[in-house]
């Protein structure tokens, strides 16, 4: 985050909770704004690891999974995603 701070980038700030909301909700959006920035990668094939079908993305050393949180933030990007969407339709502003 220093780095993107000292070179001026500007990003998403994701809200603060309000105070009635419960705890575990509170706490998810806290482990969102840690990972900010996400480390996301894409695919659009599915690879056989261990037996499974995963999207994820093959490469020399292994294979990245897409949705394996250990290896890519694209669920917590996701999540956030559709948090502010659901903000975004529960106030009205998209009908």
């Amino acid at each position: 985050m220093e780095e993107i701070e000292a070179n001026g980038i500007r990003i998403y700030p994701l809200p603060d909770c309000d105070s009635d909301e419960d705890e575990e909700y509170k706490e998810q959006v806290r482990q969102l704004k840690e990972a900010v920035p996400f480390a996301v990668c894409g695919a659009n094939t599915l690879i056989e690891v261990k037996g499974r079908k995963v999207r994820g993305r093959q490469y020399p050393w292994g294979v990245v999974e897409v949705e394996n949180p250990e290896h890519c933030d694209f669920i917590k990007l996701r999540t956030m995603l559709m948090y502010e969407l659901g903000n975004y339709l529960s106030v009205g502003v998209a009908s």
